[in-house]
């Protein structure tokens, strides 16, 4: 890193929660298409440290929380009896002031399988990306890496 610096490390936690009302407007027996909108929290911690060499240690955190509207779109294609494919696609924040990002994605590729009339277990590959502004300070966060889940219908 340097003369004044030997190495940094940095940590970062991003917390995520979605709502959305998404209207079914093309259906087939393979493939279904759907889009809406809705709301996304986000919360973030970010914490950055500098281990010194000549110059003390250097911490500095940012932690901010916000709401997000988003547009969303999901497809749905039937691979098998039991199995289908989903793409999720969603964009919000609009830079709508401070209360918001100035934008933020998220896109998801998935597998759902379909254990029995109530249980769906899936896993695919998700990305999420957030560009904000906080008390001057920007930040562009991008998360990618596999993702898991199970759904119960009732």
């Amino acid at each position: 890193m340097g003369l004044f610096y030997s190495g940094g490390e940095a940590r970062t936690r991003l917390t995520s929660i979605a709502g959305y009302g998404l209207y079914n407007f093309y259906e087939d027996d393979k493939l279904r298409v759907e889009a809406g909108g809705g709301l996304r929290y986000m919360s973030s911690e970010i914490d950055v440290t500098l281990h010194g060499n000549l110059a003390a240690d250097r911490k500095t955190s940012i932690s901010d929380d916000w709401i997000d509207p988003v547009i969303a779109f999901r497809t749905t294609a039937k691979l098998g009896e039991r199995l289908d494919g989903v793409l999720w696609l969603d964009g919000g924040g609009f830079d709508l002031g401070g209360s918001t990002s100035d934008r933020s994605w998220q896109v998801s590729a998935m597998l759902h399988w379909k254990a029995n009339e109530k249980w769906t277990i899936g896993g695919g590959y998700r990305t999420l990306y957030v560009d904000r502004e906080n008390d001057g300070t920007s930040y562009d966060l991008r998360m990618s890496g596999p993702i898991l889940g199970a759904s119960m219908r009732f």
